[in-house]
C-alpha cells in the first residue's frame, strides 16, 4: 500500500518477500573485483575497486555495480571480491529486481570491509547509483523496504523524515504474487508527468507536498483545480490514509476491512492516477470476486505492467489458484507465474559451509 505517495513525502506499507538476489562471494587480497551474473554466464566482468571506476559500453548490465562500488569508495577502502549472482525475482515484474541487486552488493561490501553503514545510508546509496544511470524517478522507500525489511513485518515507511514502524503480520494470511508477465511500460515521463501533476496540486495550495494536504480542504477545491491534478492529488491523499489504516487493521488481523482498503486503492490506481491495463483490472476484479472479504488483490510496482500481490485467508488459496488458472487460460496473451511467497527479512549474510556447496 503507498503506490505513488513517496515522492509525495507521504506513507507506503511495504514488506519484503522469500525471493531475492544471492551473492556468492569471496574476498581477495587485492583490490579486483570479479563478477558472474547467473543470467548473463558468457560474459563476465571485471574492474579495479577505486574512486573512479570505468563504465562498460560492452556489456551494460555491470555498470549499476561498478558505480555503486565507485560511490562506496567515499566511505571507506574496499577490498577486491570475486562475486557469483544468482537472483529468483523475475525482471520486470513490479518487485524491485534492480534495486534487490543494489542493495544486496552494497550491504556485502558493508560488512565485508566495515564501513558501518546504517541502512538508510545503504539505501541512498543505491538510489543515487540507480538515478545516476538509469532510473531518476526510482524513490527511496524500495531500498530502504529492502535494507531494512524483517520476517513476519511490514513496514510503513514515513517518506518526509525516512523513519520506519514495524507491523506485525497476522499468522494466518497468506500471500501470492501472480506475474503477470507484462513488461513494465511505465516510462520515465509517465512517472515525471504524475509527479509534476502532484507538485501542481500541492502548489495550489501553498504547500511543499500532498503530505500537508487534508481530503476535506481538496474536495472543497475541486471545482478550482483541473480535473486530472485532482484526480493525482485525491489519490495521493486518500492513499497515505489507507496506509495508516491498514498498517492498523494487519494489527487487529481484521481482514474484511483490509479486503476493503485494497479494493479501494486498486480502484484509485485504476481512475485516479490511471497506472493500471485492462489486464490487471479484469484479473484483479475476478479474484476478488472469490476472495470476498476474506483477502484483497493490489498491483505492484507502480503501475503499467508488473504483478498482483494476494493477500487470502488460507481456506481461499485452493480457489484463487483454480480461478487464475480458469481466467489465464480465456486471456491468452497473458502467460503468468503464480507463486507462494512469505514475509522475510530483507538483505542479510548467509553462512555457506563446504557441503552446501556441493
Amino acid at each position: 500500500m503507498g503506490e505513488h505517495t513517496d515522492y509525495n513525502q507521504g506513507l507506503v506499507l511495504a514488506a519484503t518477500i522469500d525471493k531475492g538476489c544471492y551473492l556468492l562471494i569471496a574476498l581477495r587480497s587485492d583490490q579486483t573485483i570479479n563478477v558472474v551474473s547467473e543470467s548473463f554466464p558468457d560474459e563476465p566482468r571485471q574492474w579495479q575497486s577505486s574512486a573512479l571506476i570505468p563504465q562498460d559500453n560492452e556489456f551494460d548490465w555491470s555498470n549499476y555495480l561498478r558505480l555503486l562500488n565507485e560511490q562506496l569508495t567515499q566511505h571507506g577502502a574496499i577490498r577486491g571480491m570475486d562475486v557469483y549472482i544468482a537472483s529468483d525475482l523475475p525482471m520486470g515484474a513490479g518487485l524491485s529486481s534492480s534495486f534487490a541487486l543494489l542493495v544486496a552488493f552494497a550491504e556485502a561490501v558493508n560488512q565485508l570491509n566495515q564501513l558501518k553503514l546504517s541502512p538508510l545510508t545503504i539505501a541512498q546509496v543505491c538510489l543515487q547509483t540507480k538515478h545516476q544511470l538509469s532510473a531518476p524517478v526510482a524513490q527511496l522507500s524500495e531500498p530502504l523496504a529492502i535494507a531494512s525489511g524483517m520476517a513476519k513485518q511490514a513496514l510503513l515507511i514515513d517518506c518526509r523524515n525516512d523513519k520506519i514502524k514495524a507491523v506485525a503480520l497476522p499468522e494466518d494470511l497468506v500471500f501470492l504474487i501472480v506475474d503477470l508477465k507484462q513488461p513494465k511500460g511505465f516510462v520515465a515521463s509517465a512517472f515525471l508527468q504524475r509527479k509534476t501533476q502532484c507538485a501542481t496540486a500541492a502548489n495550489a495550495f501553498g504547500l511543499t507536498s500532498l503530505r500537508e494536504l487534508a481530503v476535506e480542504d481538496l474536495m472543497a477545491a475541486k471545482r478550482t483545480l483541473d480535473e486530472v491534478v485532482y484526480k493525482r492529488a485525491l489519490h495521493v491523499v486518500t492513499e497515505n490514509a489507507r496506509a495508516v489504516k491498514m498498517a492498523e487493521c494487519l494489527l487487529k488481523n481484521d481482514i474484511a476491512q483490509v479486503s476493503k482498503l485494497l479494493a479501494e486503492s486498486q480502484r484509485s490506481l485504476k481512475e485516479d492516477l490511471d497506472v493500471t491495463t485492462e489486464n490487471i483490472d479484469f484479473i484483479a476484479r475476478e479474484l476478488q470476486s472469490v476472495l470476498g472479504s476474506e483477502g484483497g488483490v493490489h498491483l505492484t510496482g507502480g503501475g503499467f505492467g508488473g504483478s498482483l500481490l494476494v493477500l487470502a485467508r488460507p481456506a481461499k488459496v485452493d480457489l484463487i489458484q483454480k480461478k487464475i488458472q480458469a481466467l489465464f487460460g480465456s486471456v491468452s496473451e497473458l502467460k503468468p507465474s503464480v507463486y507462494p511467497v512469505a514475509i522475510a527479512d530483507g538483505v542479510r549474510r548467509l553462512e555457506l559451509n563446504a557441503t552446501a556447496l556441493r
